[in-house]
């Protein structure tokens, strides 16, 4: 898979390109979700009906999409943000959590398919 065909299916490689013009640098931080826990954080908070938690993680994992410009995935875990914003249980975070992990792990395979490959 290429960068460009990674962002067809994911977001945004223009809008990308023009705060990192760097498509090595692009992989290098997009290799970084990779490892990390940000939605296994939002899973565990929001299983264990800890909003404020629940909304930290949202909103970082929100956040870091938004500046890869994985807009696909971001726009789940911003659905996910508000509906935690001012709620007082997780009960709709967690019915929205389900579609924000199905599009994430799509997202990832696709993340592993692009960097298991050598094109750009």
């Amino acid at each position: 898979m290429t960068l460009q065909e990674f962002y067809d299916n994911n977001g945004s490689l223009s809008s990308m390109m023009a705060t990192i013009p760097s498509e090595d640098a692009i992989r290098r931080l997009l290799g970084m979700l990779l490892t990390d826990h940000t939605l296994e954080d939002l899973k565990g908070a929001v299983e264990a009906g800890d909003v404020a938690l629940a909304f930290r993680a949202a909103h970082t994992l929100k956040g870091t999409l938004m500046n890869l410009q994985i807009t696909r995935v971001q726009k789940k875990a911003s659905d996910i943000t508000e509906a935690l914003r001012n709620a007082s249980s997780t009960k709709e975070a967690a019915l929205l959590l389900p579609i924000l992990e199905e599009d994430y792990r799509d997202m990832i395979l696709d993340l592993q398919e692009l960097l298991g490959g050598s094109a750009s």
